[in-house]
């Protein structure tokens, strides 16, 4: 039974996308042939066009104002709980208070509403921000997004299947637009912002792009800068690329969300195509245990047909690497989309969360596994957004 309930992301989130999109949840694209966003978490669609619209227009627009109220009436009228992991595990009762203390998970009710209340943060103008913004129900915001989220590239290092046909390094007038828009985000979105999110479209590592802007990221330009959270494969995150980096270990915070998909060499060539096995094994142990300011790892694993198998393993390799010094580690499993990848044929196969699947029995079993690993392991938070 749905509840209500109220989310941050909306008052603090914008995300750039390389066709200049902007988004204030998680992106997604438009399907001709279900006339709606698909894969977003939010079916309201963009708040506006970074290469088209003024950012005041985009950032208090018409889309950006009824995805607050929404947040206000407390009814997720926007929201997608089948693509979004926090609502949909919200929804079941499958978090508890103690989840807020990492500052990841957005959806506030009554009986965690104190966590928000008492958060102290104070806006531009010198008052409490979410008090205010509560109190007075704004939509419309006198500040800018708090985390700046750049997916504004589709460079990579690999070509996954799940996610690209080919390996992507931008180049000429896809490489120009991304330029175009990424002074615009330092231009315009950035004076609010604390925490910065790179990147939810390629890799931090996976190119020259990403990388000169990880270089260009210094606190003496973005003094405000509390967290920098780095989505990745892991691969390019090797000692020597983090030494050339000396910029961040300057940063207060750094996250990382890595993935993977994957327990065994096999599967994980199969699946990170262009990955290599035992360089991520030995870049992992690195980021775990010699990355001083680093305090937050997700591990993220994208379930299909041919993985579902090595989620418990996926989980015993998670707890090896977290307890090499405690770092507070997070299992993520989510379920496979098809981003225009494959064709109806082979995403039937993939799709192995699907009730008419050969394999789907046999895939409920294991993920009723997965729920009894949280026990076992309560050092790692293991959740999913897969519908159970």
């Amino acid at each position: 039974m749905k509840r209500k309930g109220f989310c941050v992301a909306p008052f603090r989130n914008a995300e750039f996308f390389h066709d200049g999109k902007v988004w204030q949840c998680v992106s997604g694209g438009w399907s001709e042939e279900e006339k709606r966003w698909v894969n977003a978490w939010i079916t309201c669609g963009p708040s506006g066009n970074s290469l088209e619209d003024n950012w005041e227009d985009i950032w208090n627009g018409e889309v950006s104002q009824k995805l607050r109220q929404s947040m206000h009436d407390g009814d997720f009228k926007y929201c997608d709980s089948t693509e979004c992991g926090f609502l949909n595990r919200w929804y079941n009762d499958d978090v508890d208070e103690t989840i807020y203390d990492n500052g990841y998970f957005p959806i506030y009710d009554e009986s965690t509403y104190h966590k928000l209340w008492n958060a102290n943060e104070i806006n531009p103008n010198g008052e409490d921000k979410w008090k205010q913004i509560i109190s007075e129900k704004m939509v419309k915001l006198h500040w800018g997004p708090e985390c700046v989220i750049f997916s504004h590239d589709r460079s990579c290092n690999l070509k996954c299947p799940s996610c690209r046909l080919d390996y992507i390094q931008t180049e000429g007038e896809e490489r120009k637009k991304s330029e175009k828009i990424q002074e615009i985000i330092l231009c315009d979105a950035m004076d609010n912002a604390n925490e910065l999110y790179i990147t939810a479209s390629g890799d931090g590592f996976g190119g020259e792009f990403w990388r000169n802007l990880l270089k260009s990221i210094t606190m003496e330009k973005y003094p405000d800068t509390r967290n920098l959270h780095i989505h990745t494969n892991g691969n390019g995150w090797t000692r020597k690329m983090w030494e050339n980096l000396s910029n961040l270990h300057e940063i207060p915070r750094v996250t990382a969300e890595i993935s993977i998909d994957a327990c065994t060499k096999e599967t994980y060539d199969k699946i990170r195509v262009g990955g290599n096995w035992k360089r991520l094994q030995k870049n992992l142990h690195f980021i775990f245990t010699d990355i001083s300011n680093l305090d937050f790892v997700r591990m993220t694993f994208v379930v299909q047909d041919n993985n579902y198998k090595e989620m418990i393993g996926f989980i015993e390799m998670s707890d090896y690497f977290q307890k090499l010094n405690g770092m507070k580690t997070e299992v993520n499993f989510i379920h496979i989309n098809n981003w225009g990848t494959f064709s109806d044929l082979v995403w039937k196969i993939k799709n192995i969360n699907n009730e008419e699947h050969p394999k789907y029995k046999d895939f409920k079993k294991e993920m009723e596994k997965v729920k009894d690993m949280r026990t076992k392991y309560k050092n790692l938070e293991i959740y999913t957004n897969i519908e159970e």
